[in-house]
């Protein structure tokens, strides 16, 4: 496996597209709306509508990680059990 730098395996290149496409959003949302005859001119508000971006999801990247855990805990509890075994029999 090469070697990567934290910001490198860090980056999401989902998160990217989704903070262009709310930029998008957002200017368009800003344009100003022509205001119909007969109406005074007023300055036009957005409408208050956010997107929220998602957290990252790591649950895939730290996949080896929890079976790493998982073997940890395993044989942790085999070995403590084998300590309690061996301190009755002697």
């Amino acid at each position: 496996m090469p070697h990567q730098s934290r910001s490198q395996r860090r980056r999401q290149p989902a998160r990217t597209q989704q903070r262009r496409a709310a930029e998008r959003m957002s200017s368009e949302s800003l344009t100003a709306v022509r205001p119909s005859e007969g109406q005074p001119s007023r300055p036009s508000r957005s409408t208050g509508r956010r997107t929220t971006v998602e957290p990252p999801d790591y649950s895939r990247d730290y996949a080896y990680v929890r079976s790493d855990l998982v073997w940890i805990a395993i044989w942790a509890s085999l070995l403590f059990v084998g300590m309690i075994t061996v301190s009755f029999v002697i």
